[in-house]
């Protein structure tokens, strides 16, 4: 797995503005801003609401990824969306690699445009998380908000370009990741408060994101009394995992790609898992299934279009 970032940027979930860089990113508080243990007394489940309506599945937001695109061509002053992407074959929310590697059931909508294959969940597909899930999600939400001082509205994002290859081929993937936040030195930074979660799961997300610190509290319970820093190129791993989830990965996205070699601009492919079988379709593109806005393919078309004499 190789990784080259192509820009961090900031995107408003109720406007949509995008704003390239770091500057609406969440910050490290200072008291939590130094390479040593610190000692916390966090009680985590205090503010547990079962009723929160942001401990549900979210869904997937290909927005935010088209709409950096559109501001990053713009920028460069080009229509070339190919430049834009670089080599990409597949464009999508990092999530789309999150879900795929798992085994269980999921559905994506996958639309052809200047030869780039774009990636939309299918949200109909949403967990419905209980009442221990709903739990831990909080417990996750709630150790971000004590570290972190944070912008309303505003996400951390960062747009990545991954190649991920085995001895069954080679696949480069152009995806947008959610960034936790950074600290007083502008180094990004992924917040896990328990330790014991498996150190090639935190690393591989690191690495996709291209994240520098982690952050670790020792939850149990729902109470955490430290915190300590690592940075991600000290976590120790097992190298042979991190091959299988390469192989495991390109051998999906084979799967997925061989189903879209006929698949044509009017239509859409639909990519999904059933317990471990993958299957694909094309089907006609709708309102409901498509994944590219108008005004995406508006301006990118234009490359493409002959010059008025």
């Amino acid at each position: 797995m190789h990784s080259r970032k192509v820009h961090d940027f900031c995107y408003n979930e109720e406007s949509g503005e995008i704003i390239i860089g770091r500057e609406k990113f969440p910050r490290l508080k200072p008291e939590y801003d130094n390479d040593n243990k610190t000692i916390v007394d966090w009680k985590l489940y205090e503010t547990y609401n079962p009723k929160n309506p942001l401990l549900s599945d979210p869904g997937d937001n290909v927005e935010e990824t088209l709409r950096f695109l559109l501001k990053h061509a713009k920028d460069l002053g080009t229509r070339n969306l190919a430049g834009v992407v670089a080599d990409s074959q597949v464009v999508c929310n990092r999530n789309f690699i999150k879900t795929v590697m798992n085994d269980k059931k999921w559905e994506y909508f996958l639309e052809k445009f200047d030869g780039k294959l774009f990636i939309r969940k299918n949200n109909s597909f949403k967990e419905i998380l209980h009442n221990r899930q709903k739990k831990s999600l909080h417990n996750g939400l709630e150790f971000e908000d004590r570290l972190f001082d944070k912008n309303a509205n505003w996400k951390a994002k960062s747009a990545v370009i991954t190649e991920f290859s085995s001895e069954n081929g080679k696949v480069t993937i152009f995806h947008t990741d959610q960034i936790d936040g950074v600290d007083s030195r502008n180094k990004t930074i992924e917040a896990k408060r328990e330790q014991n979660t498996d150190p090639n799961k935190i690393w591989t997300q690191c690495k996709l994101g291209m994240i520098e610190f982690v952050l670790f509290g020792n939850c149990e319970k729902a109470k955490v009394t430290t915190l300590e820093k690592k940075r991600v190129d000290e976590l120790k791993i097992d190298k042979q995992k991190a091959e299988d989830f390469n192989k495991d990965l390109v051998d999906i996205m084979n799967i997925i790609l061989k189903g879209s070699s006929q698949l044509s601009e009017d239509k859409i492919l639909i990519a999904s898992c059933d317990y471990g079988e993958i299957t694909t379709k094309i089907v006609d593109k709708s309102a409901e299934n498509q994944v590219l806005s108008q005004e995406f393919k508006d301006y990118f078309q234009q490359a493409s279009k002959p010059a008025k004499p």
